[in-house]
């Protein structure tokens, strides 16, 4: 008890000293916290210049309360340890109110946008709320390119295992959340990425282990589990409580693909602690905090032979086909990288730069 009531005798004593340092450090934390509040009003009111101006009203505003409190500083020695308090609570507010950080955080780019995968296990919910205080939002999936490039990335990129979690109504396996939900009407799928309640429609109904009368809308886009036999089998509501929808990482159920394989999507319930994927809409926004890997393929539509300049020279080359299928995998220890593809039929690749935290995914045409 004597060593956490000793600071306070020693500010009180040099209290002059301490009001200008506490008016400071107070002064500085609290324009780190406000501005993370600024930051969410512009993602929430799409207005940047009226969010920085609410952020300087406050911050005028809360300067002069502090001023007021210090006005009136060292007269006893409970405002001296309410002052201290005032500090520390700021300064731990701020640092963990963040929802992630870089040792949690695999960055790559793919097609003009951004994306982390934070492996930092939350609800959908949470998830949802992580992405939007990042900038972004749960990612979207449009296209057999961009769900194998984020496959990819989750499974040699920020190497998740298939088992770092296993649930139970999910068939034993693990998963990593997408921005796909039919939480306000059953067997309405949209992609809702903010949570804010709507977005564009992509599946109506059940699979085959479900009511069976699913269905794509408009031909939109889907990989629910599966697809790849033919037979839609997933979502299926199992247990009436599963609305929001997980990207596998193996087969399920537990070591079998009868509904589904690996890559494949699975409906499950939002209470599920989970992985997730953050998408933004350009390759620089004002929240991202952590750049992926900067690479370029020459040329591109090419013949076969392609060259590969970087920013890094420690890094891994994957070439897949559209199908997720591996044909050529190295590690390169150059800023540059010269690869023969001479030897594989024409058609859409996907080259996957990776450094172990940071990535490029990009497309390439061979077209010989």
């Amino acid at each position: 008890m004597g060593q956490f009531i000793a600071p306070f005798f020693f500010l009180n004593k040099y209290r002059h000293c301490a009001s200008v340092l506490i008016h400071l450090f107070s002064f500085a934390i609290l324009t780190i916290y406000l501005h993370n509040y600024c930051i969410c009003l512009i993602l929430y009111c799409k207005t940047v210049i009226f969010a920085y101006v609410t952020f300087l009203t406050i911050l005028c505003y809360s300067t002069l309360i502090i001023y007021n409190i210090l006005s009136y500083y060292g007269k006893n020695k409970m405002k001296t340890a309410l002052l201290s308090i005032m500090l520390i609570f700021l300064i731990t507010h701020n640092i963990f109110s963040q929802c992630a950080d870089e040792n949690t955080l695999y960055s790559f780019t793919f097609d003009g946008k951004s994306y982390e995968i934070v492996l930092k296990a939350m609800t959908w919910a949470d998830a949802v709320d992580c992405s939007v205080e990042r900038g972004g939002y749960l990612t979207i999936i449009n296209s057999s390119e961009e769900q194998n490039a984020l496959f990819d990335a989750i499974v040699n990129g920020a190497k998740i295992p298939w088992n770092y979690t296993q649930l139970l109504t999910g068939g034993g396996i693990g998963y990593v959340w997408i921005g796909a939900t039919d939480q306000n009407e059953e067997g309405k799928w949209i992609w809702d990425g903010k949570n804010e309640g709507m977005g564009i429609q992509f599946w109506s109904g059940e699979g085959t282990s479900g009511k069976g009368d699913g269905n794509a809308v408009d031909n939109a886009y889907h990989n629910w589990g599966g697809k790849s036999t033919g037979t839609i089998k997933e979502p299926d509501n199992y247990g009436g409580s599963q609305h929001y929808a997980g990207l596998a990482l193996a087969g399920w159920p537990l070591g079998t693909t009868m509904l589904g394989i690996s890559g494949e999507w699975n409906d499950l319930s939002g209470s599920s602690q989970l992985y997730f994927i953050i998408e933004f809409d350009e390759t620089s926004h004002i929240n991202h905090e952590f750049d992926a890997i900067y690479a370029k393929i020459h040329p591109n539509p090419s013949m076969g032979a392609i060259a590969i300049s970087t920013d890094i020279s420690s890094y891994q080359v994957r070439v897949m086909n559209l199908n997720g299928q591996t044909i050529y995998s190295r590690n390169h220890n150059t800023s540059t990288a010269n690869i023969d593809l001479k030897g594989f039929p024409n058609g859409v690749y996907l080259v996957h730069i990776s450094d172990g935290k940071r990535g490029s995914i990009i497309k390439l045409i061979l077209d010989k």
